[in-house]
């Protein structure tokens, strides 16, 4: 945009798939697939020791028949969607004496959703399932996310030390919605036209929820500092100390992380590393959700 000083990058992509099923009626025995997905990035050097950047990551994807197979009828499938979006900012600042700053903000939002064909019933026979797949669901999660990083400049104490220090904030809110009819399991003898769960035919129904629904939200914190420690040619050993805590779980946590790398030769060819940490999960709202997600 502006030489030396601005540039940008785009990188767009299309996918377009075809699976055709032999065994399937004609007309009914194909199924497609469209992705779509653009990166565009942005970056500026507002001064020589300061540096912007900016990106926008968009992903769409549609399968109209998701599932279709030899055994899987056109009727039986579904229609998927889902998108992805992504928008980050980071500035990053470098201070006389070789301190750097780093700050960053980003969000993000996933959306997916399936949708059943038609409102016949759902049956599992001997060949395989037919009719309208029972279930048509619905999801979607989105994160606020804000980060700072401070890289102190190296010292010298028993060989060189590079310290680090960070901290991120997270906002994440979580919905999933699913509406779902009964499934009919019938034997080999059973007219699908005049079948419904109700009729002599019926082997076993399984029934749901009709409607559920269920909304989640956390506030996640992380503090973390680690030092990268040079006692001598060929060594380097790192160790951090990583805390986070959200308003679900609402207790820090303390994960300690340690490695060692020696390099063999002259020309350092041959490394070895060894490492141990403590790692803990993010809070799963899946997981949390799932009591609300029906039964």
């Amino acid at each position: 945009i502006k030489r030396g000083r601005v540039w940008f990058y785009e990188a767009p992509e299309v996918e377009y798939d075809l699976e055709i099923i032999p065994q399937a009626p004609a007309g009914q025995d194909r199924t497609t697939l469209w992705r779509t997905g653009n990166l565009t990035k942005v970056q500026a050097n507002l001064s020589n020791a300061n540096i912007f950047t900016a990106e926008f990551l968009v992903n769409h994807l549609h399968a109209p028949h998701a599932g279709l197979s030899a055994l899987v009828p056109f009727q039986s499938t579904t229609n998927q969607r889902g998108s992805v979006y992504v928008s980050t900012l980071k500035d990053q600042h470098y201070f006389k004496g070789g301190t750097l700053l780093e700050t960053g903000f980003a969000v993000d939002d996933f959306t997916g959703r399936q949708r059943r064909y038609g409102n016949q019933p759902f049956f599992i026979t001997p060949e395989g399932p037919q009719g309208s797949y029972y279930a048509s669901t619905f999801g979607s999660a989105r994160r606020f996310q804000g980060i700072t990083n401070v890289y102190l400049p190296p010292v010298q104490w028993h060989g060189r030390h590079q310290f680090w220090v960070g901290g991120d904030l997270n906002r994440i809110t979580y919905h999933r919605s699913f509406h779902r009819t009964p499934v009919c399991i019938v034997g080999n003898n059973a007219d699908l036209a005049n079948t419904d769960c109700s009729s002599p035919d019926l082997l076993r129904e399984v029934t749901f929820t009709p409607v559920a629904r269920a909304t989640n939200a956390n506030l996640q914190g992380s503090l973390y500092v680690q030092d990268r420690w040079t006692p001598r040619d060929h060594l380097l050993i790192e160790a951090g100390l990583r805390s986070d805590w959200d308003e679900i779980i609402r207790r820090p946590s303390l994960a300690p992380r340690a490695t060692a790398t020696y390099a063999f030769g002259s020309n350092a060819d041959t490394k070895l590393t060894a490492g141990v940490g403590l790692f803990y999960l993010a809070t799963d709202l899946d997981l949390v959700s799932r009591p609300r997600t029906g039964t």
